[in-house]
């Protein structure tokens, strides 16, 4: 008779499934979305939070929390895939260039018809989706606490330079 598993034993089980399945996911993600999607994901987390006097949405790294994000959720991966895409095509038809090259300031103008939902639904949707999940997560950083000029407590380590009174 084999010996009864112990909680050690459960633990590494599980563990090590979650390692690998992680590993899968962000590898299938990966193999799915060439560099130049990457820099353009990039490109558009960086247009919807930029950074300015505080740090935006890549410096705190919310693209790669976007990416691992996708990497779990199928339906988010499509929604990625398509908002990759459309804002490649979108660039290039006004532009004439990739959404990537431009500039903050021409993104910046390409993006603001569809957040006002002036264009294709489905594209609008898309930057909306990723849009929302961005403030969320970005607001709720200690970045995000810097912007809307929130002290922590004296117990937590200061953010970004912000004093304490």
């Amino acid at each position: 008779m084999p010996p009864p598993y112990t909680r050690r034993t459960f633990l590494i089980c599980t563990l090590g499934t979650g390692i690998t399945a992680t590993a899968l996911a962000q590898n299938g993600l990966r193999r799915s979305h060439p560099d130049t999607e990457m820099t353009t994901l990039q490109a558009i987390v960086d247009t919807l939070i930029p950074a300015d006097t505080q740090p935006g949405a890549l410096d705190i790294g919310l693209e790669t929390r976007l990416r691992d994000y996708a990497s779990r959720n199928p339906d988010w991966h499509a929604n990625l895939s398509r908002l990759v895409a459309a804002s490649d095509t979108l660039a290039l038809k006004v532009h004439g260039k990739l959404f990537k090259a431009l500039g903050l300031g021409k993104r910046e103008r390409l993006l603001e018809p569809v957040l006002l939902g002036q264009v294709d639904v489905r594209y609008m949707s898309d930057l909306s989706l990723c849009f929302g999940l961005l403030k969320r997560w970005y607001y709720s950083s200690t970045a995000g606490f810097a912007v809307l000029g929130y002290v922590p407590p004296s117990q937590y380590p200061s953010y970004f330079g912000t004093s304490r009174k």
